[in-house]
């Protein structure tokens, strides 16, 4: 597992909005910095749930890794959207229509990666997963997060042209 996955997460979390359409129970709008955040970090998360199942004491190791990962997520967030192209964005929100499809996709995501760690050989495979996340540069994980905004505004213009109901 690399980490590029884990940002690819998000990315893949509006493009999977944009070609949904939702008649489940509408669900609270999403901040746009909130949805960036949950696309990327649940994904990390899922992986330390499982990997500390099987490793427990590696849990603060993992606990660690998500603490400094969202400290930057938030950062780099923050900036991004003070700046174009995304100037203005952190006044959307994600429709309630998004959130429910949202929700839906990490959920499927999430499961997902459970089975392939568990499929695979945690013992071995988790160390790699958290070095890997671990060693993720500023610059990737800020191209990332650049990536993940750039479909979320994608997504909103389809919220606003009609394309997505």
């Amino acid at each position: 597992m690399k980490a590029r996955h884990a940002l690819s997460a998000t990315l893949a979390l509006a493009l999977y909005v944009t070609e949904a359409h939702s008649g489940e129970p509408a669900q609270q709008p999403m901040a746009v910095a909130e949805f960036v955040k949950l696309g990327i970090l649940s994904h990390l998360r899922t992986a330390a749930e499982v990997c500390t199942k099987h490793i427990p004491s590696a849990k603060a190791d993992w606990e660690r890794m998500l603490d400094d990962t969202s400290v930057k997520v938030d950062r780099f967030t923050r900036d991004l959207l003070g700046k174009d192209p995304f100037a203005g964005l952190d006044k959307e929100l994600i429709p309630s229509a998004g959130t429910v499809e949202v929700l839906k996709a990490v959920e499927t995501m999430n499961g997902d990666l459970n089975a392939q760690i568990e499929k695979g050989n945690p013992d071995v495979d988790c160390p790699k997963m958290l070095k890997n996340f671990q060693g993720m540069s500023d610059e990737f994980l800020k191209a990332g997060v650049t990536q993940a905004l750039a479909g979320v505004q994608a997504m909103l213009v389809g919220y606003k042209s009609g394309y997505i109901k």
